[in-house]
């Protein structure tokens, strides 16, 4: 979509799609003409009341009077075809009394306790309502489908990690499938629960030939970017989400 700006005919151009909370959601915000100044003008008198995604660098992430920060994400994409997963990934070898089962035969209150130790405050995508959003995941009210690859590893009875995918994580500007939610209980001792998970989830997807792209999005400030990077997903953009003021507030 694109709107106009007063005289010097300033265009802002963003792809619209509609926001977690159902507000209206302006995505991959660029700016056609003189600078920030008219960006935020366009922003504030054209979308009051709406999420605004802006891509860091070159001056796309201005301040904006009134506007309330949601997130600083890093989005990243994995290639199949080009970056095919190891096969011996879909075979891990797992630690003593471990095993792995479908996100959907595990209960929900189970899986809640672990996600909310595994965001303790503090942590970068710590949330109020993090933990109400395991059932839309798993149920696909969120972001679509839960797909096929969503594993829980349990030690025994008891789960110690999940990886989550939807058949639509992305963003209005990079639609599709992707990872939605990668976590491990921090009491559990074993290590490398995380990076297993991705392995196998990834391995899985390829070969039940789910898609060509893999997305994933990482909050500022969380170390599992370095695990992604690892395992083959390539940085596409940075974003800065916020919420605009309603045209009363301004």
């Amino acid at each position: 979509m694109t709107l106009g700006y007063g005289q010097n005919e300033s265009r802002v151009e963003f792809v619209q799609g509609t926001a977690r909370d159902g507000s209206p959601w302006a995505d991959d915000v660029r700016l056609i003409g003189d600078g920030a100044s008219d960006l935020v003008h366009v922003l504030l008198d054209k979308l009051p009341g709406w999420t605004v995604s802006l891509r860091d660098g070159g001056g796309a992430s201005p301040d904006i009077p009134g506007a309330v920060p949601l997130r600083h994400v890093h989005h990243y994409l994995r290639h199949l075809p080009s970056c095919p997963p190891d096969p011996d990934w879909a075979r891990p070898r797992l630690p003593p009394g471990v095993h792995l089962v479908p996100a959907s035969e595990v209960d929900i209150e189970q899986l809640r306790h672990v996600r909310e130790r595994a965001y303790p405050p503090g942590h970068p995508d710590r949330s109020a309502d993090r933990s109400r959003h395991l059932v839309p995941l798993l149920t696909g009210a969120l972001y679509g489908p839960n797909l096929a690859c969503s594993t829980v590893a349990l030690l025994g009875p008891q789960p110690i990690g999940a990886i989550l995918a939807n058949a639509e994580m992305g963003p209005p500007a990079l639609p599709g499938p992707g990872f939605t939610d990668l976590f491990r209980d921090p009491e559990c001792s074993l290590r490398g629960i995380g990076s297993l998970l991705m392995k196998y989830a990834v391995a899985t997807s390829h070969l039940d030939g789910l898609a060509e792209d893999l997305r994933l999005a990482v909050t500022e400030g969380n170390p599992a970017r370095r695990l992604y990077e690892r395992l083959g997903f390539r940085h596409v953009y940075s974003t800065r989400t916020l919420r605009l003021p309603d045209s009363q507030s301004q």
